[in-house]
């Protein structure tokens, strides 16, 4: 619905359309989490962008098809994988209540 985004932020949309849907429903069920929700961790990561992808020179794959995209190596994985999302930021909190017990 929303194109290429984040896996947090398509948990976040899927949350807010079950609210929608139960509104709409004519309920209004409050939700409550017995997990403790730690405090945010805003500054414990280098913030980097994304690793993007390399391609085979076009002159190379127009003969045949194989993969276009080149793998990552491993250093490209190793920062890709420790990149933060900053799910506290853009998961819980765009929910309906933020970061709270219940809402």
């Amino acid at each position: 619905m929303t194109g290429p985004a984040t896996v947090i932020k398509a948990i976040a949309a899927g949350k807010v359309a079950a609210a929608n849907i139960d509104q709409h429903l004519g309920f209004d069920h409050q939700i409550q989490t017995d997990v403790e929700i730690p405090a945010p961790l805003l500054h414990d990561r280098v913030p980097c962008g994304r690793v993007e992808l390399h391609e085979r020179a076009a002159e190379e794959r127009k003969h045949d098809f194989k993969d276009i995209e080149l793998p990552n190596s491993e250093e490209e994985a190793l920062q890709e994988a420790s990149r933060c999302l900053r799910c506290d930021h853009f998961g819980y909190g765009a929910f309906r209540g933020g970061r709270k017990q219940s809402w």
